[in-house]
């Protein structure tokens, strides 16, 4: 049982871990856009 808490812990972790180091490129990316937009407009 103490195994399948703790691999719980780690893949919720991991997958916080993943989505916030995909999203945190992605919002820069959307940030140079929307200034890119805001000069083209």
């Amino acid at each position: 049982m103490e195994f399948l808490g703790t691999w719980n812990t780690l893949s919720s972790e991991g997958i916080l871990g993943s989505l916030v180091a995909i999203l945190e490129p992605a919002g820069q990316w959307a940030g140079a856009a929307a200034d890119l937009i805001g000069l083209v407009i």
